[in-house]
């Protein structure tokens, strides 16, 4: 294939099950941008804990945070292109049910709450982001946009949260349910309608130019099944969820056996 644009999920696809990028990896994402391809990075992180990566890569085109919500310039830190839920449509999903269930609101590279968290993975999440957390009272929002709704708690109350979700009017959407990120503990993600890594690929595609044929999109994970979609070849890794295998053009090896680099040095030829 002619390849363009390559967009790349981090977590479980760039990254291996170190979290490091190997440097077989690395060398033939260098090649690949010598010979013009733009590299995109396609992610659920925050535009802060990206910022490594797009370090070490040395990458200076935009980078998608937030499944899609925002899309940031890496050198000049602005924010390009942005989905964003009003407060409005956000306060009914936390008053349906405050008692067991952690909330928190992510605009753009702040993570706002409002409740000490009830379950330990909230309490290392907080730890872990501390310089952009901003603890707020009830009635402290002052409108600023939020471009990621996280809820934290067990599996069945999440479930039954997720079932009251539907209920909800406004713009936004159930985007993907991440269990098991503690024991019995499960994570559910709200985002505008319009938010999703295929919707900001095809957004900078567009801008650029650049026809769905001759993009690459890799991923592993749900989140990543809209650019999966989209792409003109989507690829999900080895380690990826059933439900991506499926959905993509093809499969290549998982994150501990080079499967990224393989592909690319395939495709790249």
């Amino acid at each position: 294939m002619k390849l363009d644009l390559l967009a790349l999920d981090i977590d479980g696809t760039l990254l291996d099950h170190k979290g490091e990028i190997t440097p077989r990896t690395r060398e033939v994402l260098q090649e690949i941008r010598l010979q013009g391809t733009s590299i995109v990075l396609a992610t659920g992180r925050r535009f802060s804990s990206t910022l490594p990566v797009v370090e070490e890569l040395q990458i200076d085109t935009p980078v998608i945070t937030h499944n899609g919500a925002l899309i940031f310039e890496p050198n000049s830190r602005n924010i390009i292109y942005d989905q964003a839920i009003k407060m409005a449509d956000v306060l009914p999903f936390i008053s349906l049910d405050m008692e067991e269930l952690d909330f928190y609101l992510h605009c753009a590279d702040n993570i706002l709450f409002y409740y000490q968290p009830r379950h330990s993975w909230g309490i290392r999440y907080l730890k872990r982001n501390g310089p952009y957390v901003e603890n707020i009272k009830e009635d402290g929002f002052d409108g600023r946009p939020v471009h990621r709704l996280v809820i934290c708690g067990r599996d069945g109350q999440v479930s039954s949260f997720q079932e009251k979700v539907f209920e909800v009017k406004g713009e936004i959407r159930q985007i993907y349910l991440k269990s098991k990120v503690d024991e019995g503990i499960t994570l559910l993600e709200i985002l505008h309608s319009n938010a999703s890594k295929g919707t900001a690929l095809q957004h900078l595609a567009g801008k650029w130019q650049i026809p769905p044929q001759n993009v690459l999109a890799v991923g592993d994970e749900t989140n990543d099944m809209e650019m999966i979609k989209w792409a003109g070849m989507g690829v999900a890794m080895g380690n990826a969820v059933p439900e991506l295998k499926e959905t993509a053009d093809r499969v290549c090896r998982d994150n501990t056996q080079e499967g990224l680099a393989l592909l690319l040095e395939e495709i790249s030829g």
